[in-house]
């Protein structure tokens, strides 16, 4: 979404996606014209915190 909103400024709808998108954070900080790299390292220690969560339940 970030390159299409970069390549496509005057054309690309990203706020009609909002429906679609799942994550409201992320996307107004694409729509904000935050770097994609530093919204994703957001998401770390969340992300952490479910793989350990879902290490319990995982076969060995």
């Amino acid at each position: 979404m970030a390159a299409l909103l970069r390549l496509y400024p005057g054309s690309f709808k990203a706020a009609e996606l909002d429906g679609l998108v799942r994550n409201k954070a992320a996307l107004r900080a694409l729509l904000a014209g935050e770097d994609p790299r530093r919204i994703a390292e957001d998401w770390q220690d969340a992300d952490a915190s479910i793989q350990k969560k879902r290490a319990q339940y995982l076969l060995s």
